[in-house]
């Protein structure tokens, strides 16, 4: 619209008829253009973008979807809200205390850490169809590259596991320059899984075919993955 503005007020030829276009009684379009010229196209096309205007006007003033209100939840357990009115749609106890949080491949991913297990929860249907053993407490993981990926504090390891088999087929070391634990951040993006640690701010890379890690960068808050780019 800002382009048509534009192309209007300075009467850009690009928008006059063909001259090859001729009207419905077969006279040429050029004697059309001659008696209503420019003005007409720039009246008609001023009138659109005020229309336009006005729709998008009433379409930002629509009102807010009501927030919804608080609903009792029995706790230890994944919650599905509904993104459109805010409201519950169901709630899946897992057993334990919860901690880490992924989706992929179908599932919502889950850690147990009470008894140190990852539940594979069907995003459909909300119930629990696998639960995983991985010997620590699943509290930090990603999804990405046909696995989930999940930290081991207790070795400073990370742990692949396949949604095929639903089991751990692979352990991958970390650089031993730090204890993974705290505030650790992980992601998948651009085919490798990052993990950000603490208290340095190792940025650490994994390539998920070779299963090799490597610091790449320093002294990083935090990282978020989205738009095909990892963000530090």
């Amino acid at each position: 619209l800002r382009n048509l503005e534009r192309q209007i007020l300075a009467q850009d030829p690009a928008l006059d008829l063909p001259t090859s276009v001729r009207d419905v009684k077969g006279r040429p379009a050029a004697r059309w253009r001659r008696r209503f010229g420019r003005r007409a196209l720039a009246a008609v096309a001023a009138a659109l973008v005020v229309a336009l205007a006005a729709g998008a006007l009433a379409f930002d003033r629509e009102p807010a979807v009501p927030s919804a209100q608080p609903v009792g939840l029995r706790g230890n357990s994944v919650v599905a809200i509904d993104p459109g009115t805010g409201s519950v749609r169901g709630e899946t106890r897992i057993g334990g205390r919860p901690s880490g949080l992924a989706v992929g491949f179908g599932s919502v991913w889950v850690g147990n850490v009470d008894d140190r297990t990852l539940l594979r929860i069907d995003a459909g249907t909300r119930r629990i169809v696998d639960t995983i053993g991985l010997g620590t407490a699943p509290t930090t993981m990603a999804v990405g590259g046909g696995s989930v990926w999940i930290l081991n504090h207790d070795s400073n390891t990370v742990l692949e596991v396949d949604p095929v088999v639903n089991d751990v087929v692979a352990t991958v070391d970390l650089p031993r320059v730090e204890s993974f634990a705290g505030q650790i951040k992980m992601a998948f993006a651009r085919g490798y899984v990052w993990i950000k640690s603490q208290p340095s701010g190792l940025l650490i890379r994994i390539d998920p075919q070779t299963h090799v890690s490597t610091v790449v960068a320093r002294d990083v808050v935090t990282i978020a993955a989205g738009g095909r780019a990892l963000w530090a």
